[in-house]
């Protein structure tokens, strides 16, 4: 082989390496990419919860103590720098009396957070139910 014939095998071959190469490349920044957006995904969503159980241990603290009143409220709040909407629905049941003297109040409450990642609404709902029972002869005491 003459000296020019080497010298454009190799260029030849240094263009397939750079492309093959460059094609790696690319999709390596797209899953990295991907996965710093699922990252970020997860981490408003962890944050959201745990706005959510902090709101709701509140207000179980409450309905233990003396019971809660019905009510709808709605806030702004933010997690992560994102605005959020923060809806709070209160549902007490009626008070049942049991034969052996236990008087028990359930309260439903609901509270979720919406909110606007790009394109994507996303949101997050959490319900739990608060039992506060008292005894007939305790509900007529004074506090």
């Amino acid at each position: 082989m003459t000296q020019t014939r080497k010298k454009a095998f190799l260029l030849i071959e240094m263009i397939v390496a750079v492309s093959v190469l460059s094609i790696g490349m690319v999709l390596v920044l797209r899953s990295l990419l991907t996965a710093s957006s699922a990252a970020g995904y997860m981490s408003d969503r962890v944050e959201a919860v745990r706005v959510l159980e902090d709101k709701a241990a509140k207000l179980e603290e409450l309905a233990y103590r003396g019971g809660l009143e019905e009510k709808q409220a709605s806030e702004d709040v933010f997690i992560n720098y994102r605005r959020a909407i923060y809806n709070e629905q209160v549902r007490p049941q009626e008070a049942a009396a049991s034969p052996d003297g236990i008087n028990r109040v359930v309260t439903d409450i609901t509270l979720s957070l919406s909110w606007q990642e790009g394109q994507r609404a996303c949101r997050e709902i959490l319900a739990t139910r608060v039992v506060n029972t008292k005894r007939e002869e305790d509900a007529a005491l004074p506090e």
